[in-house]
């Protein structure tokens, strides 16, 4: 792949999508991991907050 292709790509993502493109290219593997049990866990919050 070319670089400019993949910044073609990075520039239509969502910011959502951005940010989990951002982390798996940090490079620690657990961090995209970490992050969907964040959210999981906040949707779980929210459904008890009502």
């Amino acid at each position: 792949f070319l670089p400019q292709d993949r910044v073609s790509e990075f520039a239509k993502l969502s910011p959502i999508q951005l940010l989990e493109e951002t982390e798996k290219a940090v490079g620690d593997p657990e961090l995209p991991v970490k992050h969907r049990a964040l959210v999981d866990k906040s949707l779980e919050l929210k459904k008890l907050e009502v």
